[in-house]
């Protein structure tokens, strides 16, 4: 195993009854048992009918789509699933790990230990590099858009997108770096005021490809 696939192994502190709950970069994406071939009915057979509801996810900017939870009433395990045809729910589209609007802690983690709460300093040292980043005070806030050539950066380039967003603390917007790194804008983590917030994981989301745009 390199090390960029070690970074992103996702992996469940609990253990769960398919064994298998690892999100993985190598030829695809893969979050726990689910991949970018995963149906519907195979969550049944997965996680178990109980565990298993459809309903309305949130997707930001006050939007809802028809998706899948696994988990639902438990923020810090909950994923939120959606699908290329909400219509024809056989291949998944995005997984939403953990439930940012409810969850302290989450207990799903890379093998490297990312997971709710790492902050920028911790993720800058995995990455041995600054990275960009998307300033705060917007829906989408803190999205890091570019690992710069660093050790993360084969996350994106596989067959789906593992993809993570940072917050500083709630009384930072009273302080005057929280206004230097406002708005929608990209700064890099190397900025002396992303540096002195050292904003924190609050959202974290796998995106997959196409099955037909992904060697099987």
């Amino acid at each position: 195993m390199d090390r960029i696939t070690a970074a992103l192994l996702l992996a469940l502190a609990l253990p769960a009854a398919s064994g298998d709950y690892r999100i993985e970069v190598a030829l695809e994406f893969r979050v726990g048992p689910i991949t970018l071939r995963t149906t519907r009915a195979d969550l049944d057979r997965f996680f178990g009918e109980a565990s298993v509801k459809d309903g309305t996810v949130n997707v930001g900017e006050g939007e809802t789509s028809p998706g899948t939870f696994v988990y639902q009433d438990d923020p810090a395990r909950v994923l939120a699933i959606l699908w290329h045809n909400p219509f024809s729910p056989e291949t998944p589209s995005t997984v939403s790990i953990c439930d940012q609007y409810r969850a302290t802690t989450c207990r799903w983690r890379t093998a490297s230990g990312i997971t709710y709460g790492t902050t920028l300093k911790e993720l800058e040292a995995l990455n041995r590099r600054p990275f960009r980043l998307m300033g705060f005070a917007w829906d989408g806030h803190g999205t890091i858009v570019s690992w710069q050539g660093g050790w993360l950066e084969k996350e994106a380039k596989g067959c789906g997108r593992f993809m993570l967003r940072l917050t500083p603390e709630p009384d930072a917007v009273k302080t005057q770096e929280w206004r230097q790194v406002a708005g929608g804008t990209e700064f890099s983590s190397g900025h002396p005021a992303m540096q002195k917030l050292n904003p924190h994981v609050y959202d974290m989301l796998v995106e997959f490809t196409y099955p037909n745009a992904c060697a099987p």
